[in-house]
C-alpha cells in the first residue's frame, strides 16, 4: 500500500483550488467513478462534519490473533514497536540525512474495527474500521504533532498487504508545534506569532495493482483559520511495475507531478507555473533518487 509518509507529503504539497470540486479531465471510467464517490463523501462531510468522522466508543475484535506487523499493513499505520521494512528505513535515513530531521513516527494508535474476519485461524476477507493516531515529525528546531483519524475499508492478503480497491476518509483532529530551539521559541513568544489552525479532510480511493503500481483519486478539503476553505484534487496514474505518477490539479489546471517508485519519490518532481493567492509561482523541477533529493541539472534517474 501507499506508505502514509508519501501520501502525507503529497497532501501537504498539493495545490488548492476554489471550494466546489472542479475536476480535471478524467478519461478513465474508474477515475470518474472514484471522483464521483469522493465528491459525494465531501458533500456529506460539509453537511455533517462531526457525524462523518464520529468514531465509535468501542470496536469489534478479530476472531483470531493478528500480529502488530499484519495489523499495521491492514490499517496503513505502523503500530508502535513495529519497525519499518529495511528498504523504507534506508530511504527515510537518506531523505533526512544532514537535515536535522528524524524519521516520521506514529504514536498513540487506537484501532476500532467495525468489520473484521478470519479464515483457518488467520485474518482474511475485508477490514472496515477506524484508526486514530498521532504523526510526529521532528526537525532541528521543532516537533510537529498531528492527531489524525481515519475510516478504512480494504481487502487484504494473509500477510496484511492490501488487495483490491481501498477507501479511506481521513481528517486532522489537532496540530501542535513544540519549538525545541530556544532562540526560535523566544522569538515566537516575543512576537506573539501563532500558527493558524487548519483542518484537512481527505477522501481517498486507491487500488494497488498486481504489478505493485498504484491508481487512485483523492479530494481534500482544507479549512484554515482566517482564509476561505480550499479544495484540492490528486490523481495517481500507474506507470509500470512498482511505479506511478501523482498529479495535483487546481481545477482543470495541472500544477504538480510527483513520480514514485516502490513507495518513494523517484524522478523529476515538476512544479508548473501558476498563480496562488495573487502570487506568481514560477515553474521549477526537483530531482529525487529513491526518496532522496539530489542536486542535478539533468534528472535522468532510471
Amino acid at each position: 500500500p501507499l506508505h502514509l509518509a508519501a501520501l502525507g507529503a503529497a497532501l501537504l504539497l498539493s495545490t488548492h483550488a476554489s471550494p466546489g470540486v472542479e475536476l480535471p479531465p478524467l478519461d478513465d471510467p474508474q477515475f470518474v467513478e472514484w471522483a464521483s464517490k469522493a465528491s459525494a463523501d465531501l458533500d456529506r462531510y460539509l453537511a455533517d462534519p462531526k457525524g462523518t468522522f464520529a468514531m465509535p466508543a468501542q470496536g469489534k475484535s478479530f476472531p483470531c490473533d493478528v500480529s502488530p506487523e499484519v495489523m499495521s499493513r491492514i490499517i496503513g499505520v505502523r503500530l508502535p514497536g513495529v519497525p519499518p521494512d529495511e528498504e523504507l528505513r534506508k530511504a527515510m535515513a537518506r531523505a533526512t540525512r544532514g537535515t536535522g530531521m528524524k524519521p516520521m513516527e506514529m504514536t498513540d494508535v487506537v484501532v476500532r474495527p467495525v468489520e473484521a474476519s478470519c479464515n483457518d485461524g488467520k485474518p482474511a476477507g475485508v477490514f472496515k474500521g477506524w484508526v486514530e493516531f498521532t504523526i510526529v515529525n521532528s526537525t532541528a528546531t521543532a516537533i510537529q504533532r498531528n492527531r489524525m483519524r481515519k475510516y478504512v475499508e480494504t481487502g487484504f492478503a494473509d500477510n496484511g498487504d492490501r488487495r483490491g480497491i481501498v477507501m479511506e476518509r481521513t481528517i486532522t483532529l489537532e496540530a501542535q508545534t513544540e519549538w525545541t530551539d530556544p532562540a526560535m521559541a523566544d522569538m515566537i513568544r516575543k512576537t506573539g506569532v501563532k500558527t493558524p489552525t487548519a483542518t484537512t479532510a481527505s477522501f481517498i480511493y486507491t487500488q494497488v495493482n498486481p504489478d505493485k503500481s498504484h491508481k487512485g483519486v483523492t479530494i481534500s478539503h482544507t479549512a484554515m483559520e482566517g482564509d476561505p476553505p480550499t479544495v484540492s484534487t490528486m490523481v495517481m496514474l500507474p506507470k509500470g511495475p512498482g511505479r506511478w505518477l501523482m498529479v495535483s490539479y487546481d481545477g482543470k489546471q495541472k500544477t504538480m507531478e510527483i513520480p514514485f517508485r516502490n513507495n518513494r519519490m523517484h524522478g523529476p518532481q515538476v512544479h508548473h507555473a501558476r498563480m496562488y493567492r495573487g502570487i506568481a509561482i514560477p515553474a521549477s523541477t526537483v530531482c529525487y533518487d529513491e526518496g532522496e533529493q539530489i542536486k542535478t541539472t539533468n534528472c535522468d534517474v532510471e
